[in-house]
């Protein structure tokens, strides 16, 4: 017969079939408390994503314009889906940024996994190119953006080694070249996430056992084996979680292609709902523009927006874009956000832009109409008389055609009168 032992501590044994309480009290928290730790986290994505996925969603079923923009929205069910289509330009949208989304995950999950790779083995290089890397990862988008437009130029670095090594005659159009434009904005969109996609692999690739790659030389695999057999394998679960993230940064970039093309290239994409859907102006100038030969007329050839109001020389080009930034701004503060604040600023605005246009010897006019290609015959003999007569004084069109595509401001005066 066994008798058990008593505690060293003389602490008598609980009896046979109690249940013993637990050491702390309290240790296992109410699932209640729990939830309170994730409401601060749940209220934030409650008002910061989940609210404006839902006006989004509301808008796309809504008739909203500038001048709805803060009143109420009139429901159009599936009408703008279906405008959209039928014109062509949501197609047109959606293909571009398919491709895009497409070029930005290729590149910069291959990109990201090849510079893990080399970078695997730790030392002062790759510590040094990895710092590197942080750092243009971190930079702003702007930044970014901005030091990339310069090197993608006529004259930058890429087009310069091109152009005096003789591979090319003629600079690349990366940046106003519809099809350049596209590619060059989706290969700096990859270029800026390659280093955080490297990040997360190379910390993947340092979790693997050195024992495994020990054995493998042992069995005499090669550099590219121990890739496809003991790396690609480890890396799959960080893959699939990358493959995410980067697929949702490709439909999510903006900033890039805002600050090196502007919606560009040149003003190839600065289309009619571009301008339009950023300014004041479809409920006003717009409606005015649509009565108008540049508009609609006998040979079919239609002036927009940008073609008059945008230089396509690089240089003013850039200034006018600077200027454009005031008018978003006008319009974030509300200062035309009604037709009659519009029509209060009329003058003012239209001053500035004849101004401008005055400037510049009315050049985007003389894009597409010049003194020597006009036909005496073709035109009224008055007509051709002033137009003559504006050549040899030197004037610019705009001096005589104020007003050829929107209303006059009310206050305006003819100097002829």
């Amino acid at each position: 017969m066994t008798v058990p032992l008593a505690p060293a501590t003389g602490v008598p044994p609980a009896p046979s079939g109690t249940r013993t309480a637990p050491l702390r009290s309290g240790t296992r928290r109410k699932p209640q408390v729990r939830l309170l730790f994730l409401l601060p986290a749940a209220v934030f994505l409650a008002l910061f994503s989940f609210y404006p996925l839902l006006q989004l969603i509301r808008m796309s079923v809504s008739a909203v314009s500038a001048a709805t923009l803060n009143g109420e929205w009139v429901f159009t069910g599936l009408e703008n889906f279906t405008k959209g289509f039928s014109t062509g330009e949501t197609t047109q949208a959606l293909t571009r940024t398919v491709v895009f989304v497409v070029v930005v995950t290729l590149l910069g999950m291959v990109g990201g996994l090849a510079a893990a790779i080399v970078l695997r083995i730790q030392g002062r290089w790759s510590g040094f190119l990895m710092a590197l890397m942080v750092f243009v990862w971190a930079l702003p988008p702007v930044v970014n953006g901005s030091v990339w437009k310069f090197l993608l130029g006529d004259s930058g670095l890429f087009n310069s080694i091109l152009t005096s090594t003789g591979l090319r005659e003629a600079a690349i159009p990366f940046l106003y070249d519809q099809y350049w434009a596209l590619m060059s904005v989706a290969f700096v969109n990859a270029f800026a996430v390659i280093p955080f996609n490297a990040l997360v692999f190379r910390a993947a690739l340092l979790g693997i056992p050195p024992e495994s790659f020990e054995a493998a030389a042992l069995d005499g695999a090669n550099k590219w084996q121990e890739i496809r057999h003991i790396m690609l394998p480890s890396v799959r679960p960080t893959t699939l979680v990358l493959l995410v993230l980067t697929i949702v940064y490709g439909f999510r970039s903006f900033d890039f292609i805002y600050v090196m093309t502007y919606g560009g290239p040149g003003t190839a994409t600065n289309t009619l709902p571009f301008c339009i859907s950023c300014h004041e102006m479809r409920d006003n100038v717009y409606v005015e523009y649509k009565e108008t030969v540049h508009y609609a007329n006998r040979t079919g050839v239609r002036a927009i927006c940008s073609d008059c109001h945008v230089p396509h020389a690089w240089g003013p080009k850039m200034v006018r874009k600077a200027r454009a930034s005031f008018e978003v701004w006008g319009k974030i503060t509300g200062n035309i956000d009604t037709r009659e604040k519009f029509e209060a600023k009329r003058m003012e605005l239209a001053t500035i832009e004849w101004a401008r246009m005055k400037a510049n010897n009315s050049q985007e006019c003389r894009n597409c109409h010049t003194f020597d290609a006009m036909s005496k015959d073709a035109q009224k003999q008055s007509a051709y008389a002033r137009h003559m007569k504006a050549r040899d004084a030197g004037q610019a069109c705009i001096d005589c055609h104020k007003g050829i595509a929107h209303h006059l401001p009310k206050e305006y005066v003819d100097p002829d009168e």
